[in-house]
């Protein structure tokens, strides 16, 4: 069932403000806009994690790949190019039903037809990141996130294709580390309750300096803001849990000789990054 469009007036629209979360979608679009370091420092923490640095040299928001010969198009919420040329799209996704691993697919196709410029070879093709940052632990896991890789299916050797999905729980707590406490400022609307940093100063500033708040317009979707249930997952056994999702079951065939897997990141580095491949 679609939600009505909520959407608020001049006298109403700091009170809105004030409910407002990084994860919530109309506040993320404004919050990255003209934050080329906050976006950094995102794309840092979580893509740290799998063995990878990424320094940011142009982003957009709100990308559009549009429609060719009538495939469908799609619009990411973030999209960023590093100076090595790895590209790298993020999209929130509070709801599950718009994080199933079919759109994700979907999404790493999509970015993948369009890196590779004309007259590179195909052994030039850079790295890619998929990254949906989820309300909730879409696996199920209770890990703080999960890498999606293709691998053989005889052997179990992961495909060095340089596409990477990841799905990150921003319902995951662990205060002692850094991805634990971007997971709780994503979700906390209260700058004061952040953790020291540029996501806190960024919210701050976005909700405290009168030419920031006049910038978000009253037209604006405010949807988003009423919609606060969320699980909490807090840390658990880092023992690595290879499983594959119901939804991931439906893009494997069984006349491919190649399956696409779920895996858990943890000790990710020491078993299936590819980033030394020629």
């Amino acid at each position: 069932m679609c939600r009505e469009k909520v959407t608020v007036s001049d006298e109403k629209l700091k009170e809105a403000i004030k409910k407002f979360r990084p994860i919530d979608d109309t506040f993320m679009r404004f919050l990255f806009k003209k934050n080329k370091d906050l976006l950094q420092y995102v794309i840092t923490v979580i893509l740290k994690e799998i063995g990878f640095e990424f320094d940011v040299s142009d982003y957009h928001t709100q990308e559009s790949f549009p429609s060719v010969n009538g495939s469908k198009a799609c619009v990411l919420d973030l999209f960023a190019q590093s100076t090595d040329n790895k590209f790298c799209a993020i999209e929130i996704q509070k709801d599950n039903a718009g994080a199933i691993i079919l759109r994700s697919s979907f999404l790493q196709n999509v970015v993948g037809s369009n890196i590779l410029k004309k007259g590179q070879k195909h052994k030039d093709t850079p790295y890619s990141f998929i990254i949906f940052i989820t309300k909730n632990d879409f696996f199920k896991s209770g890990r703080p996130y999960e890498v999606i890789r293709r691998r053989t299916s005889s052997d179990l050797n992961t495909v060095k294709d340089r596409s990477y999905i990841i799905y990150i729980n921003s319902s995951y707590r662990n205060k002692n580390t850094e991805f634990g406490r971007l997971m709780h400022d994503f979700n906390e609307p209260d700058p004061d309750k952040m953790y020291p940093g540029i996501m806190k100063d960024s919210v701050y500033r976005a909700k405290n300096n009168e030419s920031e708040v006049n910038d978000m317009s009253p037209k604006n979707d405010f949807s988003d803001i009423f919609d606060d249930d969320f699980e909490v997952t807090y840390e658990e056994d880092p023992e690595i849990n290879f499983h594959t999702s119901e939804d991931t079951e439906q893009i494997n065939r069984s006349d491919s000789n190649t399956e696409t897997i779920v895996m858990n990141a943890d000790d990710y580095r020491d078993n299936f990054n590819d980033s030394d491949d020629s």
